[in-house]
């Protein structure tokens, strides 16, 4: 219940983030790995889209990885 919690909270920073901040790939990870967690997967596979779409990070492999489950 904590964990979900914690995750609740990320997301809701998320959602009044600036454009700027939306766009950052390490965040998308990041909130697609939470919206993944919490079972929001349509959300999920958009932020790791966003990701791979970014075309310049660290995190495209593993992105493609958890957007295929």
């Amino acid at each position: 219940k904590k964990d979900k919690d914690l995750l609740n909270q990320l997301l809701s920073i998320e959602e009044n983030a600036p454009k700027s901040l939306k766009d950052n790939p390490v965040l998308n990870y990041y909130y697609g790995a939470s919206n993944q967690k919490l079972d929001n997967f349509k959300q999920a596979i958009e932020e790791f889209s966003q990701v791979i779409n970014h075309g310049d990070n660290m995190f495209i492999e593993e992105a493609e990885w958890y957007r295929s489950l």
